[in-house]
């Protein structure tokens, strides 16, 4: 009996791990409807009334985002970031030396 529930602890164990692993880790993604999908928001560092929310997936071990043309992007310094810098701001930082570090 007790190599039975050994067994069915260890199989729990197991189940929990791989349900954690899975979990996205990033701290701007919120939980979509399919593992490994989710949305990230952003507000402009330059005009606080534009901002935007888009799909995030995670693909080959790293985080992409999503921009609203469709292209996919790797995301540095965060989702959010990645979105703001290469979307929201990204004409204004062109234009001003990127006053922000991506």
């Amino acid at each position: 009996m007790k190599g039975r529930s050994m067994r069915g602890a260890i199989a729990l164990g197991a189940a929990a791990l791989a349900l954690a692993m899975a979990w996205p880790v990033t701290a701007d993604a919120h939980r979509g409807g399919r593992a490994g999908y989710g949305m990230v928001s952003a507000t402009s560092w330059y005009d606080p009334n534009k901002r935007i929310t888009a799909p995030v997936r995670r693909r080959n071990g790293s985080w992409e985002v999503r921009l609203p043309g469709g292209t996919w992007l790797p995301c540095f310094g965060g989702c959010a970031n990645t979105l703001r810098t290469e979307y929201l701001d990204f004409w204004m930082e062109q234009f001003q030396g990127g006053g922000h570090s991506r």
